[in-house]
């Protein structure tokens, strides 16, 4: 009885995980149409730059989720520790949001000048300081899924995407047009939402109560900048495409290019929700090295990720016969050398990303690093050359190579072990 009622919690909890991460896909489908139509080709363009540099500012989380999920797991911290630290980053980010909406430092290392007008500026510093305020949203989100509440966890994604849809449509009504309304808009709810739940986790935290050990805070700053150093490599990494983008194309192309890649990241929800549920077993087959399992658990992963991909490029093909991505993108041009870029890219990113999830489990730090850092590199250059010449095209040309090599990297790593073992 008590396994079949886990079993179907854990059903509910990635049904759920699916279900909120699609809703927020759509919400971002949703603000495509809404922001085009409202607003010029340029002005819309620079909220789509905002929307593409979230996974930045995500990297001002610090590492500290995996850290606390993990020193909690080994009891070396309590419950109240963890209340404590995901105060003090929340009371921390919101200085550095503070400061970022008030100055022009967001501006002018992520906006080129010729995109940069007061309103632009205001609209973008507004919602950088947001997108910092939300880094703490992933600590949230751990805690909530550490005290057995994933499932209230993935409810406040929908709630959350339920909502910026409802504020689009009030902008979509409303006669007032306004970058930063737009942005307050769509982006408020990400932190609105998750007050509450921060207030009712941390009833009871004293300032005054007795301060956590020395060698605990130490080890969790050394644990969590060791995560946060994966985690922003990999931010690099996925979000290099939105500096191109914003340097080098202009309003039109940057609205196709989000376009395209909204529709594929739908995808990537499928096959990536599915690989992140199964990591609790796939960590017990590692430790009993049942490697046959590792392997199945490989093969149902990217089997899930290439169908999604597939579905997603048929799907796209036949909308757009009837015109519905003209409706969506209000005339912006639908191109069909982009969508297939897109689709190449994101089938290569089925087998990076579900080798990159096994690599996790089996603790190759080092080995994601390497991947890391040579995508990185690889990307930089490659976009550094092909976006000028091949445009947003240049862009997925870029990341496709960077992938491949990433991936190359993880296959000839897996040969040497099993050669030495």
């Amino acid at each position: 009885m008590i396994g079949t009622l886990t079993k179907n919690k854990s059903i509910l909890f990635m049904l759920s995980n699916i279900g909120g991460k699609i809703l927020a896909g759509l919400a971002q489908i949703y603000a495509i149409f809404v922001y085009t139509k409202i607003h010029t080709q340029d002005d819309a363009a620079i909220l789509f730059i905002l929307i593409g540099y979230a996974i930045w500012f995500q990297v001002f989380e610090f590492g500290l989720a995996q850290t606390l999920q993990n020193e909690y797991n080994q009891k070396n911290i309590t419950t109240r520790d963890m209340f404590k630290v995901h105060i003090f980053h929340y009371v921390f980010v919101w200085m550095i949001a503070l400061f970022v909406i008030t100055t022009s430092v967001s501006t002018n290392f992520l906006l080129p000048s010729s995109k940069q007008n007061t309103e632009s500026m205001k609209a973008f510093a507004f919602g950088a300081g947001i997108y910092l305020i939300a880094s703490n949203n992933t600590i949230t989100q751990r805690l909530l899924l550490i005290l057995n509440r994933g499932i209230l966890g993935n409810s406040l994604i929908i709630i959350q995407s339920i909502l910026a849809i409802i504020g689009l449509s009030f902008y979509y009504y409303s006669s007032k047009v306004s970058l930063t309304a737009a942005v307050f808009l769509y982006l408020a709810p990400q932190v609105l939402i998750y007050m509450p739940v921060l207030i009712f986790l941390s009833r009871g935290v004293s300032i005054n109560e007795e301060k956590m050990n020395k060698k605990i805070i130490k080890k969790i700053i050394y644990y969590s900048a060791r995560f946060s150093g994966l985690g922003i490599m990999s931010a690099m990494y996925l979000g290099l495409d939105c500096y191109f983008v914003a340097q080098f194309l202009g309003g039109d192309e940057i609205i196709s290019y989000h376009l395209v890649t909204r529709l594929f990241f739908i995808s990537y929800i499928a096959y990536y929700a599915y690989a992140q549920h199964c990591t609790r077993h796939l960590s017990v087959c590692v430790a009993h090295a049942q490697w046959d399992a590792v392997y199945s658990f490989y093969k149902q992963s990217v089997s899930i990720g290439l169908a999604a991909v597939v579905l997603t490029y048929s799907a796209a093909l036949i909308l757009n016969q009837y015109g519905v991505f003209n409706l969506i993108a209000n005339g912006n041009s639908f191109n069909y050398k982009l969508l297939l870029a897109a689709f190449v890219y994101y089938i290569i990113r089925v087998f990076r990303d579900v080798s990159l999830v096994i690599s996790g489990v089996l603790g190759q730090v080092g080995l994601m690093y390497q991947v890391y850092l040579s995508e990185i590199l690889i990307g930089l250059i490659a976009m550094l050359n092909w976006v000028p010449m091949f445009g947003a095209r240049g862009v997925l040309f870029s990341m496709s190579l960077a992938s491949i090599v990433g991936l190359f990297i993880i296959i000839i790593r897996v040969r040497f072990v099993n050669a030495v073992v």
